[in-house]
């Protein structure tokens, strides 16, 4: 602020005057101002606002799941020995305590005789997570006595639930459930190392768009649910024309039900080859005419077949492989079998109890009531030499049906027996 002298030789303020005093008016809008910006941004931190211009997805952190321990905190010794631990037992035991830090390269520097102890030790203190199985599986899954869990699973739930997915006789086969914030491209990554048999059931949760075509890109993908989806057409055109460009060749199990898909979609399916793809299997809720089912090489199972359509995706798997409409064997392969439950992990509520409870989810998963039917891939026709040198044709549609059923059978309705088809 300066002063100049007027005419009158008297100081003079010169420069900006003093700010006038703002109404209350104004100020009542800048408060208002104040509070409206402060509700959006705590509108944009809550899960389930309504803000349509908020993506809530990424307000989730992702967790690396695959470092996820079935026990949060157990010690190495389960129990206490009169006698002295050998040498042996104690270095196994050391390793087992820090095996995140053992490599890849370094796991298969060494045989399974030394590995073995140090396997079994892990998996009786539930230390290991996915990561920590893949390391072991990758090299040793041809031995006998690698198994993906323990031969007698603990009374807790997450031995309860895995009992009711497990394939028996499968030593190889592990079951995991994985909280909804995972990130699905570093899962993609993690399972192009080892390259196992893949079977995902997204039933209990949603996804983006980005997500839905990140699917394309799991390797070794055999079965799949997409049970509760907001996908369409669109999505199983895309989907069919990159089974037709060889990718997702291994698929075999697809499971559609409560979702936008139409019966255009399903025939769409039902239209590709089977030089194109092991698509056995497709389950769905979309009424189908069994004329249009029947034009097709596919057969639709009877009403029976709500009692094997409440199997897991794995022994749906099982069912085909043994009726040999899949025409291939993944017992002495790795199995990694996947569900994704509605629930969220972060570092803050790492917990045994919150572990329980997704195991818990994907228990109660199987008690769920669907309405859909089973339709499953008709063999191609084989000339068979009959006891008279006489050619006799064989197929999927002569083979599973029950003897009265073959004679009683009508022209334009073909169905099976779900009970004598699954050994049920």
């Amino acid at each position: 602020m300066s002063f100049v002298r007027n005419r009158n030789n008297k100081r003079q303020r010169t420069g900006r005057g003093p700010r006038k005093p703002k109404s209350n008016r104004d100020k009542e809008e800048r408060q208002l101002s104040i509070r409206n910006e402060e509700g959006y941004f705590s509108k944009a931190t809550k899960l389930g606002s309504s803000n349509e211009f908020v993506d809530f997805e990424t307000l989730i952190q992702p967790y690396l799941w695959t470092t996820v321990t079935p026990v949060i905190e157990s010690a190495t010794r389960t129990r206490a020995s009169a006698r002295m631990p050998t040498l042996k037992r104690l270095c196994a035991e050391q390793l087992a305590r820090n095996v995140e830090y053992i490599r890849w390269h370094l796991i298969a520097s060494a045989p399974w005789s030394i590995w073995k102890l140090v396997w079994t030790i892990i998996v009786k203190t539930g230390q290991d997570s996915p990561e920590t199985y893949a390391k072991f599986a990758k090299f040793f899954h041809s031995f006998q006595d690698f198994r993906a869990h323990r031969y007698l699973l603990e009374q807790g739930i997450r031995g309860q639930a895995i009992g009711k997915y497990l394939i028996p006789g499968c030593r190889l086969h592990r079951v995991e459930t994985v909280f909804r914030n995972i990130d699905l491209h570093d899962t993609i990554k993690f399972l192009d190392i080892w390259q196992p048999i893949t079977i995902l059931d997204l039933s209990l949760i949603k996804l983006s768009r980005d997500e839905y075509f990140a699917l394309f890109n799991i390797p070794n993908l055999v079965c799949l649910s997409l049970c509760n989806h907001h996908i369409d057409d669109t999505f199983i055109a895309s989907l069919c024309s990159t089974i037709k460009n060889g990718k997702l060749w291994k698929l075999s199990v697809l499971k559609i039900e409560n979702t936008k898909v139409t019966k255009t979609g399903i025939m769409s399916l039902f239209a590709l080859g089977k030089e194109s793809c092991d698509l056995s299997c497709i389950e769905t809720d979309i009424p189908i005419v069994d004329n249009y089912a029947c034009s097709t090489n596919w057969l639709k199972l009877d009403n029976e077949s709500a009692l094997i359509y409440r199997l897991p995706l794995a022994l749906k798997l099982n069912a085909l492989m043994k009726k040999n409409i899949l025409q291939t064997s993944i017992i002495n392969d790795n199995i990694m079998d996947l569900m994704v439950v509605d629930k969220t992990w972060h570092s803050s509520n790492a917990s045994q109890e919150n572990i329980n409870l997704a195991w818990e989810a994907r228990k109660d998963a199987t008690i769920k009531r669907y309405r859909g039917k089973t339709y499953i891939r008709k063999h191609e026709l084989q000339k068979v030499d009959g006891p008279n040198g006489i050619d006799a044709v064989s197929s999927t549609e002569n083979t599973l049906l029950p003897t009265e059923q073959r004679r009683k059978k009508h022209k334009n309705r073909i169905q099976l027996n779900a009970k004598n088809f699954f050994c049920i």
